[in-house]
Protein backbone atom coordinates (compact mmCIF):
# COMPACT_ATOMS: atom_id res chain seq x y z
CA UNK A 1 0.00 0.00 0.00
CA UNK A 2 1.34 3.40 -0.99
CA UNK A 3 0.03 6.53 0.76
CA UNK A 4 0.85 10.12 -0.18
CA UNK A 5 -0.95 12.65 2.07
CA UNK A 6 -1.96 15.94 0.47
CA UNK A 7 -3.14 18.04 3.43
CA UNK A 8 -4.93 17.83 6.77
CA UNK A 9 -8.31 18.98 5.41
CA UNK A 10 -11.05 16.43 6.05
CA UNK A 11 -12.25 16.28 2.46
CA UNK A 12 -8.84 16.60 0.83
CA UNK A 13 -8.03 13.63 -1.35
CA UNK A 14 -5.16 11.40 -0.30
CA UNK A 15 -3.27 9.45 -2.92
CA UNK A 16 -3.46 5.84 -1.77
CA UNK A 17 -3.22 2.58 -3.68
CA UNK A 18 -5.06 -0.43 -2.27
CA UNK A 19 -6.64 -3.38 -4.13
CA UNK A 20 -10.24 -2.65 -5.07
CA UNK A 21 -13.05 -4.90 -6.29
CA UNK A 22 -15.69 -3.01 -8.27
CA UNK A 23 -19.10 -4.64 -8.86
CA UNK A 24 -21.45 -2.95 -11.33
CA UNK A 25 -24.95 -3.92 -12.44
CA UNK A 26 -25.47 -3.02 -16.09
CA UNK A 27 -29.07 -4.17 -15.59
CA UNK A 28 -30.95 -6.82 -13.62
CA UNK A 29 -29.42 -9.60 -15.71
CA UNK A 30 -25.85 -8.39 -16.31
CA UNK A 31 -23.44 -7.86 -13.42
CA UNK A 32 -19.68 -7.60 -13.79
CA UNK A 33 -16.74 -7.41 -11.41
CA UNK A 34 -13.32 -5.89 -12.03
CA UNK A 35 -10.21 -5.87 -9.84
CA UNK A 36 -8.30 -2.60 -9.84
CA UNK A 37 -6.64 -0.21 -7.36
CA UNK A 38 -7.67 3.02 -5.75
CA UNK A 39 -5.86 6.16 -6.86
CA UNK A 40 -7.06 8.57 -4.20
CA UNK A 41 -9.61 8.45 -1.38
CA UNK A 42 -11.34 10.47 1.30
CA UNK A 43 -13.77 9.25 3.93
CA UNK A 44 -16.62 10.18 1.59
CA UNK A 45 -15.22 9.48 -1.89
CA UNK A 46 -12.53 8.05 -4.10
CA UNK A 47 -11.09 7.66 -7.57
CA UNK A 48 -9.97 4.59 -9.51
CA UNK A 49 -9.29 3.27 -13.01
CA UNK A 50 -11.39 0.73 -14.92
CA UNK A 51 -11.24 -1.06 -18.26
CA UNK A 52 -15.01 -1.49 -18.60
CA UNK A 53 -17.57 1.20 -19.39
CA UNK A 54 -20.16 2.37 -16.87
CA UNK A 55 -22.54 5.29 -16.45
CA UNK A 56 -22.44 8.36 -14.22
CA UNK A 57 -25.27 8.62 -11.65
CA UNK A 58 -25.30 4.85 -11.19
CA UNK A 59 -24.35 2.86 -8.08
CA UNK A 60 -21.30 0.62 -7.75
CA UNK A 61 -20.32 -1.74 -4.96
CA UNK A 62 -16.74 -1.27 -3.72
CA UNK A 63 -14.69 -3.68 -1.60
CA UNK A 64 -11.17 -2.83 -0.42
CA UNK A 65 -8.78 -3.25 2.52
CA UNK A 66 -8.98 0.45 3.34
CA UNK A 67 -7.03 1.82 6.35
CA UNK A 68 -9.18 2.43 9.41
CA UNK A 69 -8.71 6.20 9.34
CA UNK A 70 -10.65 6.27 6.06
CA UNK A 71 -13.56 4.19 7.38
CA UNK A 72 -16.78 5.08 9.14
CA UNK A 73 -17.74 1.49 10.07
CA UNK A 74 -16.44 -2.11 9.89
CA UNK A 75 -13.19 -1.13 11.58
CA UNK A 76 -12.45 -4.73 12.56
CA UNK A 77 -13.00 -6.29 9.14
CA UNK A 78 -10.27 -6.92 6.60
CA UNK A 79 -12.26 -5.41 3.73
CA UNK A 80 -14.37 -2.30 3.76
CA UNK A 81 -17.52 -2.86 1.69
CA UNK A 82 -19.34 0.30 0.69
CA UNK A 83 -21.59 1.61 -2.06
CA UNK A 84 -20.62 4.55 -4.22
CA UNK A 85 -22.35 6.81 -6.72
CA UNK A 86 -20.44 7.35 -9.96
CA UNK A 87 -19.94 11.11 -10.22
CA UNK A 88 -17.82 11.27 -13.34
CA UNK A 89 -16.24 9.13 -16.04
CA UNK A 90 -13.19 10.31 -17.98
CA UNK A 91 -11.89 8.51 -21.03
CA UNK A 92 -8.10 8.15 -20.86
CA UNK A 93 -5.53 7.26 -23.47
CA UNK A 94 -5.14 3.54 -24.09
CA UNK A 95 -2.21 1.70 -22.54
CA UNK A 96 -3.08 -1.55 -24.29
CA UNK A 97 -4.23 -1.39 -27.94
CA UNK A 98 -7.95 -2.06 -28.30
CA UNK A 99 -8.68 -1.79 -24.55
CA UNK A 100 -10.40 1.29 -23.15
CA UNK A 101 -9.24 2.88 -19.91
CA UNK A 102 -11.39 5.23 -17.83
CA UNK A 103 -10.98 7.24 -14.66
CA UNK A 104 -13.97 7.03 -12.31
CA UNK A 105 -14.83 9.29 -9.41
CA UNK A 106 -17.32 7.96 -6.85
CA UNK A 107 -19.07 9.49 -3.85
CA UNK A 108 -19.41 7.00 -0.99
CA UNK A 109 -22.98 6.55 0.21
CA UNK A 110 -23.21 3.72 2.74
CA UNK A 111 -23.16 0.06 3.66
CA UNK A 112 -26.38 -0.79 1.78
CA UNK A 113 -27.99 0.39 -1.45
CA UNK A 114 -31.41 2.09 -1.33
CA UNK A 115 -34.51 -0.10 -1.83
CA UNK A 116 -35.07 1.40 -5.29
CA UNK A 117 -31.76 -0.06 -6.46
CA UNK A 118 -32.83 -3.54 -5.37
CA UNK A 119 -35.99 -3.15 -7.44
CA UNK A 120 -34.19 -1.70 -10.46
CA UNK A 121 -30.36 -1.53 -10.52
CA UNK A 122 -30.49 0.92 -13.45
CA UNK A 123 -32.00 3.60 -11.19
CA UNK A 124 -30.09 6.87 -11.39
CA UNK A 125 -29.31 9.12 -8.43
CA UNK A 126 -27.89 12.45 -7.40
CA UNK A 127 -26.45 13.59 -4.08
CA UNK A 128 -28.25 15.70 -1.52
CA UNK A 129 -26.39 19.02 -1.43
CA UNK A 130 -25.25 18.99 2.20
CA UNK A 131 -22.55 16.66 3.53
CA UNK A 132 -22.26 16.59 7.31
CA UNK A 133 -18.80 16.34 8.85
CA UNK A 134 -17.60 12.76 9.40
CA UNK A 135 -20.45 11.30 7.36
CA UNK A 136 -21.26 9.76 3.99
CA UNK A 137 -23.27 11.26 1.17
CA UNK A 138 -27.05 10.84 1.05
CA UNK A 139 -28.77 9.87 -2.19
CA UNK A 140 -31.84 11.22 -3.92
CA UNK A 141 -33.45 9.32 -6.77
CA UNK A 142 -33.68 11.02 -10.15
CA UNK A 143 -36.41 10.63 -12.70
CA UNK A 144 -35.29 8.31 -15.47
CA UNK A 145 -35.48 10.04 -18.83
CA UNK A 146 -36.56 7.63 -21.54
CA UNK A 147 -36.82 7.99 -25.27
CA UNK A 148 -35.51 11.50 -25.83
CA UNK A 149 -33.71 11.42 -22.41
CA UNK A 150 -31.75 14.54 -21.43
CA UNK A 151 -30.88 15.76 -24.91
CA UNK A 152 -34.48 16.89 -25.50
CA UNK A 153 -33.82 19.85 -23.18
CA UNK A 154 -30.77 20.99 -25.13
CA UNK A 155 -30.37 22.77 -28.43
CA UNK A 156 -29.63 20.31 -31.22
CA UNK A 157 -27.53 21.70 -34.02
CA UNK A 158 -27.62 20.23 -37.48
CA UNK A 159 -23.99 19.22 -37.92
CA UNK A 160 -22.96 16.67 -40.50
CA UNK A 161 -19.44 15.37 -39.98
CA UNK A 162 -17.69 12.04 -40.37
CA UNK A 163 -16.87 10.17 -37.17
CA UNK A 164 -15.15 6.92 -36.25
CA UNK A 165 -17.08 4.61 -33.92
CA UNK A 166 -15.18 2.10 -31.78
CA UNK A 167 -17.73 -0.48 -30.62
CA UNK A 168 -16.92 -1.52 -27.04
CA UNK A 169 -17.64 -5.05 -25.83
CA UNK A 170 -18.60 -6.10 -22.28
CA UNK A 171 -14.92 -6.53 -21.35
CA UNK A 172 -14.01 -3.05 -22.51
CA UNK A 173 -12.28 -4.17 -25.70
CA UNK A 174 -12.92 -2.72 -29.13
CA UNK A 175 -14.97 -5.22 -31.15
CA UNK A 176 -14.96 -3.27 -34.40
CA UNK A 177 -14.36 0.22 -35.75
CA UNK A 178 -16.81 1.65 -38.27
CA UNK A 179 -17.43 4.94 -40.01
CA UNK A 180 -20.47 7.03 -39.19
CA UNK A 181 -22.06 10.31 -40.23
CA UNK A 182 -23.71 12.66 -37.75
CA UNK A 183 -27.08 14.36 -38.31
CA UNK A 184 -27.41 16.55 -35.25
CA UNK A 185 -25.34 17.20 -32.14
CA UNK A 186 -26.02 18.74 -28.74
CA UNK A 187 -23.72 19.17 -25.75
CA UNK A 188 -24.71 15.78 -24.33
CA UNK A 189 -25.21 13.57 -27.36
CA UNK A 190 -25.61 13.08 -31.08
CA UNK A 191 -27.68 11.31 -33.71
CA UNK A 192 -25.85 9.51 -36.50
CA UNK A 193 -26.07 6.67 -39.00
CA UNK A 194 -23.66 3.77 -39.32
CA UNK A 195 -23.43 0.16 -40.37
CA UNK A 196 -22.34 -2.57 -37.93
CA UNK A 197 -21.13 -6.09 -38.56
CA UNK A 198 -20.83 -7.30 -34.95
CA UNK A 199 -24.41 -6.66 -33.84
CA UNK A 200 -26.00 -3.66 -32.16
CA UNK A 201 -23.63 -1.88 -29.77
CA UNK A 202 -24.30 -0.70 -26.22
CA UNK A 203 -21.21 1.45 -25.66
CA UNK A 204 -19.20 3.33 -28.27
CA UNK A 205 -16.13 5.55 -28.32
CA UNK A 206 -16.88 8.38 -30.77
CA UNK A 207 -13.89 10.00 -32.44
CA UNK A 208 -13.35 12.90 -34.80
CA UNK A 209 -9.60 13.51 -35.07
CA UNK A 210 -10.04 16.79 -36.93
CA UNK A 211 -11.88 18.29 -33.96
CA UNK A 212 -9.81 16.41 -31.38
CA UNK A 213 -13.04 14.91 -30.11
CA UNK A 214 -13.02 11.52 -28.37
CA UNK A 215 -15.76 10.53 -25.94
CA UNK A 216 -17.29 7.43 -24.43
CA UNK A 217 -21.01 7.23 -25.23
CA UNK A 218 -23.95 4.94 -24.59
CA UNK A 219 -26.44 3.98 -27.26
CA UNK A 220 -29.88 5.12 -26.11
CA UNK A 221 -31.88 4.18 -29.21
CA UNK A 222 -31.43 2.43 -32.57
CA UNK A 223 -33.79 2.80 -35.53
CA UNK A 224 -33.75 1.63 -39.15
CA UNK A 225 -32.64 4.22 -41.70
CA UNK A 226 -33.51 4.73 -45.36
CA UNK A 227 -30.50 2.57 -46.16
CA UNK A 228 -31.33 -1.06 -45.31
CA UNK A 229 -27.74 -1.74 -44.20
CA UNK A 230 -27.36 1.30 -41.97
CA UNK A 231 -29.03 2.25 -38.71
CA UNK A 232 -29.74 5.55 -37.02
CA UNK A 233 -28.35 5.77 -33.49
CA UNK A 234 -28.95 8.19 -30.65
CA UNK A 235 -25.94 8.49 -28.36
CA UNK A 236 -25.50 10.04 -24.93
CA UNK A 237 -21.98 11.14 -24.02
CA UNK A 238 -20.76 9.71 -20.73
CA UNK A 239 -17.25 11.11 -20.39
CA UNK A 240 -17.67 14.73 -21.46
CA UNK A 241 -19.50 17.28 -23.59
CA UNK A 242 -19.49 18.39 -27.18
CA UNK A 243 -18.15 21.94 -27.20
CA UNK A 244 -20.59 23.82 -29.40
Amino acid sequence: MNVVPKSTRFHERTKIEVPLDVVYSENAGIVWRERTKTEEVTICGGGFLLHRPLEPKRLVNLRMPLPKNFRLYDFGKEKYEIWGLVRYVRLLDQEEPGQIRIKVGAALTGHRPPPSFLVDPTTVYDLKPILRNQSLWELRELERHTGRYMRSHEERRRIEIDVILDVIGPDGRVIESVAGETHNISESGMALTARFEAGFPLYIVVKNPGRRFRQLAKVRAIHPSDDDERFRLHLEFLSGKWIV
